[in-house]
């Protein structure tokens, strides 16, 4: 069956776009890009190549100049109140340009994995190249097939047991830099009141170790509407009663990490009502971007990233596939240079090992 289906990619910065039919790369908080964020301020150039190639947060009904405060949600908020101009699709879903959703469970299943990656469910990679999507099987027709099959498609459960021994609540309390687990019962106070349906749900997993993470999704439409109406019902009323100016600035992206906690409890919710769920594995990945992208910044040097950072990936541009002799050209490296305060300050960098 042919679906019309619409996949956001958000991001941020310039990155290596996916190539596909149903992805839609779109620019969270382009309302406020000009103004300094966590990761500095955005220069002109990328810009400019986001205005290029990306849709932008900041049109019709929207919420893109509380980015800073909603994350990824200023654009998910973007494509709930101007769905029209997504085409109105029967599917739609969210991935982030390092981010994604791994089609081939065997691959995904077959990569080792330390603690850290098995209770956060993800795995690593370089970049993001034809050997790359090959592996993770993200094309057209494993996103049609999925599709076809199911009703909603999220990442696979967490296990904060595995990593820290800790339930969510307690994850959310102690993990989280800058976040107020006051804000997080808050958020549970105003779900049992609105939506008072969530309740025995909430009750049954909510001091659990599994939740699900990234807000990635792919999922029917008449799922997606029900979904922001209650994502945003919750997040709005948390807005008018918690002033979150006073908050460090990851502190202030708190609405943004309540939201991983309420897309946790609507997909439990619909898993209970019997709706026909998938979970699949996440990359990470490390350098999502173009060679040219990074030869860039490197012409232009970058004061804030470390110099063995950028020694690296002078040297990565040179080898190519060839990641052994890599890895041992980082570590020689790591031994000659000690400016290691920069680390702290690194910006997201990488290449697009396109031989």
């Amino acid at each position: 069956m042919d679906h019309n289906i619409k996949i956001l990619v958000v991001t941020h910065v310039p990155y290596k776009l996916l190539e596909g039919k149903y992805f839609v790369s779109i620019h969270a908080g382009r309302a406020i890009a000009s103004e300094r964020s966590k990761d500095g301020k955005i220069n002109r150039s990328d810009y400019e190549w986001l205005l290029e190639n990306t849709i932008g947060d900041d049109s019709g009904d929207n919420i893109s100049e509380k980015n800073r405060y909603y994350s990824e949600c200023s654009a998910l908020y973007w494509a709930w109140k101007n769905y029209d101009k997504l085409g109105n699709p029967d599917y739609i879903g969210l991935m982030h340009y390092r981010r994604h959703f791994v089609f081939n469970d065997k691959y995904f299943e077959s990569v080792p994995k330390g603690n850290w990656e098995k209770g956060l469910q993800f795995i690593k990679s370089d970049f993001i190249n034809d050997e790359y999507l090959g592996k993770i099987g993200l094309n057209d027709q494993n996103i049609e097939n999925v599709c076809n099959n199911y009703d909603l498609i999220v990442s696979n459960d967490s296990d904060l047991e595995i990593i820290r021994n800790r339930n969510i609540r307690e994850d959310y309390k102690t993990t989280i830099l800058g976040t107020d687990v006051k804000d997080f019962d808050l958020m549970l106070e105003i779900i049992n009141k609105k939506y008072p349906d969530y309740k025995d749900v909430i009750l049954e997993k909510i001091f659990g170790y599994k939740k699900t993470l990234y807000q990635m999704f792919i999922m029917k439409k008449e799922l997606f509407f029900e979904y922001c109406d209650f994502l945003f019902g919750v997040l709005f009323e948390v807005e008018k009663q918690v002033d979150f100016s006073a908050y460090s600035i990851n502190g202030q992206r708190s609405l943004g990490y309540l939201a991983e906690i309420i897309m946790s409890i609507f997909v439990w919710k619909k898993e209970k009502e019997g709706i026909n769920v998938k979970k699949l594995g996440i990359s990470m990945v490390d350098y999502p971007f173009e060679k040219k992208q990074l030869e860039k910044i490197l012409d232009k040097g970058c004061p804030s990233c470390a110099d063995k950072f950028i020694l690296q990936m002078k040297y990565l541009l040179s080898v190519g596939k060839n990641r052994e002799n890599a890895r041992f050209e980082y570590n020689r490296i790591k031994t000659k240079i000690k400016s290691y305060k920069k680390l702290q300050k690194l910006i997201d960098l990488g290449i697009n090992a396109k031989d």
